[in-house]
């Protein structure tokens, strides 16, 4: 007999695959804005401009990784 443990996916890992736009400039941290909600999050190293459409790649120990689209 196995026991399977089901983890309930916090706010932020809902995140994950979500289109958002970069509310100020990312070098590489910044703030990203989805669903009018703002959060603090870190490209992938690259440079971003403010308006730019970004999109959620990973979300680990609350730290949120986006990507320009």
């Amino acid at each position: 007999w196995s026991m399977c443990i089901f983890r309930r996916k916090t706010k932020m890992e809902k995140l994950v695959g979500k289109v958002g736009f970069a509310d100020t400039t990312f070098n590489p941290m910044g703030k990203l804005a989805i669903n009018g909600e703002i959060y603090d999050a870190i490209s992938q190293g690259k440079f971003i401009e403010k308006g730019n459409k970004i999109k959620v790649v990973s979300v680990e120990n609350s730290k949120i990784t986006v990507k320009e689209v």
